[in-house]
């Protein structure tokens, strides 16, 4: 075990690298998405000085199954299979028409941590591939 990373109120259950090719700026980025419904981003070259964690992304209602990333690291799909947070914990008029949604996809914009586009799919979310530029999934 080379680090060990504490954030996530229960399982793990996905992960994406961003990790910047060579002539790329950027640092290297890991993405986890869990069973309490949030996604988290985490610094890799992360020093004892401080916490890993970036940031927490909130907005499913239920264990995100699957995150993508893209290159560099400015937009993150992720994935649940089942409603986005109830009415009574939405803060926005957008949430609160998103609270039956189910098996949704997140679309978020890492410079403000807010959704830029939230879509209902049909069936279970158990994947997610990303377009480098991060305009497709």
């Amino acid at each position: 075990l080379l680090r060990n990373f504490v954030g996530h109120k229960g399982s793990v259950r996905c992960v994406a690298w961003a990790c910047p090719k060579n002539g790329q700026s950027g640092r290297r980025r890991c993405v986890s998405g869990g069973d309490d419904g949030t996604v988290k981003v985490w610094d890799m070259a992360w020093e004892n000085a401080q916490s890993p964690l970036l940031r927490s992304l909130t907005g499913h209602g239920h264990a995100v199954h699957a995150v993508a990333v893209s290159l560099p690291l400015s937009r993150i799909v992720s994935g649940s299979a089942g409603p986005v947070l109830p009415r009574e914990f939405a803060t926005t008029p957008h949430e609160k028409e998103r609270k039956n949604a189910r098996h949704t996809l997140i679309f978020w914009n890492l410079s403000t941590g807010a959704p830029d586009h939230t879509c209902e799919v049909p069936g279970g979310v158990t994947s997610i591939a990303l377009s480098q530029d991060g305009m497709f999934a």
